[in-house]
């Protein structure tokens, strides 16, 4: 049935629009610089990616 994987793809958007903008929300405080993801980009698509290596 397609109905599980609608609502997992939904449940997936909906955490991804959360987070960017709690993202955006502490860029626009100054919580955190764009200087952040220099270092956290690498290191997130190492991590989530294991297979590149």
């Amino acid at each position: 049935m397609i109905i599980p994987y609608v609502r997992l793809v939904l449940n997936h958007l909906w955490v991804a629009c959360l987070a960017g903008a709690v993202v955006i929300a502490l860029l626009a405080i100054g919580f955190v610089s764009s200087e952040t993801f220099i270092w956290v980009g690498p290191w997130v698509w190492v991590w989530a990616c294991p297979q590149h290596f």
